[in-house]
């Protein structure tokens, strides 16, 4: 940097530009959420795993980042893998956008639960929404699994939490925090 003074303006530009873009270059990019799809949220209720009933718009497509890894767990060892029955929430997306859109989980940590007193907590699984046969459980993903959304589309997915109510606030992704109903 001393001897900035001393360099040919082109350097001098180049030099500048390279500083100037130092920190967007190191900075990881997160895709913001399109503020086409709107999100709406309110428990779930089901009696057990395996009589878990499967919501009314499930993803028709789904997109998986290369090397993304999902442990799925049947409805019959869901209770021993994550303990007693948690409470449920429906989360509705709905596109109202003019182009397809995705609903990314990058981990069950991606998932987040805020109750209005300050505590937080994460998913513990989500009801695997690809194929309605037995009732199937995500109790693990290492990458980004991700629901595709069409314009005028709305897609329901199903994610379990330890404890949740009316009032606390689910974060999904890069989706802003929606109360739950």
């Amino acid at each position: 940097m001393r001897n900035l003074e001393k360099c040919t303006p082109p350097a001098t530009f180049l030099l500048s530009a390279v500083m100037l873009l130092a920190p967007a270059i190191a900075t990881p990019n997160e895709t913001p959420a399109d503020p086409g799809i709107k999100v709406q949220a309110q428990l779930w209720e089901y009696d057990s795993f395996c009589n878990f009933e499967f919501p009314p718009n499930p993803p028709k497509r789904e997109n998986r980042a290369a090397r993304t890894a999902i442990t799925r767990t049947l409805c019959a060892g869901m209770e021993e893998e994550v303990g007693s029955v948690p409470k449920a929430v429906l989360v509705s997306f709905t596109n109202s956008g003019n182009s397809a859109s995705e609903i990314p989980v990058s981990g069950l940590g991606s998932i987040g639960l805020s109750t209005p007193d300050g505590s937080t907590s994460q998913a513990v699984a989500f009801l695997w929404p690809i194929g309605k046969t037995s009732p199937t459980f995500v109790t693990e993903i290492q990458g980004t699994w991700a629901a595709v959304i069409q314009p005028g589309e709305t897609v329901d997915l199903v994610f379990l939490f330890s404890a949740a109510a009316v009032g606390d606030k689910i974060t999904i992704g890069p989706f802003p925090p929606e109360v739950i109903h």
